[in-house]
């Protein structure tokens, strides 16, 4: 597709969907590598691989320059939209443990999924067609199935909040702050993927809220910093030098590939600026091969330098403590401490 002939919506919608494809592929294989036995990790994984999946595809579909190659991508990636409810409504069953009397429900999911997936891919009766709609050059027509799946899509993400919601109201601490941040990531991270049902049925709404679900990532990336959901803090510093160090150089090659070739090919053969983008491409998978390698090899010291200091330091502090003679002796050594660390003008030890 000529990148000049797309609407500005349609451009942002793409942005969305690379920008959603890359974010969710390395928070979840972060959250994974973490611990890889915990099953809500795993569950996570899952459900943030079907994300990939389905925007990877979604990407893909708005960029190639065939109809035909259009209409088989978007089939293709609604068998991910398919088993985004249920690998989602798997997660909130681990996390909530909450699987076992849901069991029967999480089982028709998968094998209905499975079944409408193949429907799906051998006949018209999900997706029709592609054709332009509003501010579209492709979007996909909906078959005579397409409302059961709808209706699939919308119970299991209803029910999973319902499941949510009443926990919430029972739990208290800390993980009711971690069921807090879930609630919220649900109703930002589906409500913006949900704005991309209503062209379907010729509702003029642009799918703007494409974006949220990004936002859902980060969402999610703070709970875990603040209340350690997930129990993975240097995951999620890890994530944040991929952000800026490998993620933010792919998203800035694309606008310049993008936005670039619309000023360069005015001053420059074609020949030329295809030679110019093959080689920042290849200087470009260097530059990211070579700061993933950097990434990965960070040892947790490294990233909580602060953490590991301060246990160091006490470490030193209990030492010097046991050195002492006397109970006044450590008394004041405590008192001194505390109150130069803690800046305290005054600080005493009570001998009951």
């Amino acid at each position: 597709m000529i990148w000049d002939n797309i609407h500005w919506i349609e451009k942002l919608y793409i942005f969305s969907s690379l920008l959603n494809t890359l974010g969710s592929s390395i928070f979840s294989f972060f959250v994974y590598s973490k611990n890889k036995k915990s099953s809500v990790n795993i569950r996570y994984l899952i459900m943030g691989l079907t994300i990939t999946f389905w925007s990877s595809f979604l990407f893909l579909c708005h960029i190639v320059n065939s109809n035909s190659v259009a209409l088989y991508l978007n089939r293709i990636l609604h068998i991910g939209a398919i088993f985004i409810p249920i690998t989602f409504f798997h997660f909130i069953l681990e996390f909530l443990n909450k699987k076992k009397e849901n069991r029967n429900l999480l089982i028709f999911g998968y094998v209905f999924g499975f079944i409408i997936s193949i429907f799906l891919l051998t006949t018209p009766l999900l997706i029709k067609d592609i054709q332009p709609k509003f501010w579209f050059k492709r979007w996909p027509v909906p078959g005579k199935l397409y409302p059961l799946f709808l209706l699939f899509f919308f119970f299991y993400i209803l029910y999973s909040f319902y499941l949510t919601l009443k926990s919430f109201k029972q739990e208290t601490g800390y993980k009711k702050e971690q069921i807090r941040y879930v609630l919220f990531g649900m109703i930002v991270g589906f409500g913006g993927g949900a704005t991309n049902y209503p062209m379907f049925y010729n509702i003029p709404l642009p799918p703007i809220g494409n974006f949220f679900i990004f936002l859902y990532i980060i969402l999610y990336a703070y709970a875990t910093v603040k209340y350690h959901f997930l129990d993975i803090n240097i995951v999620i510093k890890k994530s944040t030098l991929f952000a800026w160090r490998v993620l933010l150089p792919i998203l800035l090659f694309a606008l310049f590939v993008s936005i670039g070739q619309q000023v360069f090919i005015k001053y420059l053969p074609m020949w030329l600026w295809r030679v110019c983008v093959v080689g920042c491409g290849i200087f470009l998978l260097y530059y990211l091969y070579n700061k993933t390698i950097q990434i990965l090899k960070l040892k947790d010291e490294e990233l909580e330098k602060e953490k590991y200091t301060y246990r160091e330091k006490l470490r030193t502090y209990v030492e010097d403590i046991t050195r002492a003679e006397s109970f006044e002796e450590a008394a004041t050594y405590i008192v001194r401490k505390v109150s130069l660390i803690g800046r305290i003008d005054f600080c005493a030890i009570a001998r009951l």
